[in-house]
Formats: C-alpha cells, structure tokens, sequence
C-alpha cells in the first residue's frame, strides 16, 4: 500500500498540468481515450492507465481525492 506522503507527491505530479490534460490520478500518466475503468468520485470522473491504478484509486478514493484537490488548488478540500 502506498503512504500518504507519496500518494500527495503523485497526486501533485497528475494533475499539475491538469488544465485540458487527462491524467491518471494514481500515477501521472497521461490518459488517452477512453482510459481504464472510468470512475465517477465526488462528481468528477477519473480515468486510468491500467487495471493497477483504478484499484488503488477503488482502494482509498478519498486519498487520491485530497491529493488531486490540493495540487489543483493549492489547499486541503473541504469534506
């Protein structure tokens, strides 16, 4: 399982150049198509690269939803 502090580390790294790229938001790898496993979390849709990442994402949502919120504004989100 991956520690917080990596997780926000590679959250950061998805979705800093997050503007009209899609980017997996486990690892930072740009998504093209249609992307593995399109999951809908909190209103926003995430899309993968492989069957790993999606799981890990399935695993802890909301990690992967706080790393991807502070990298795209600079701030916790409010739950």
């Amino acid at each position: 399982m991956l520690q917080s502090v990596d997780v926000g580390r590679r959250g950061l790294d998805a979705h800093r150049a997050c503007a009209g790229e899609d980017r997996d938001p486990v690892c930072g790898m740009r998504i093209d198509g249609a992307g593995v496993h399109p999951t809908r979390y909190r209103g926003r849709e995430f899309r993968f690269c492989s069957d790993s990442c999606a799981r890990q994402f399935a695993a802890d949502p909301e990690l992967f939803w706080r790393a991807v919120a502070r990298a795209r504004h600079g701030t916790s989100p409010v739950t």
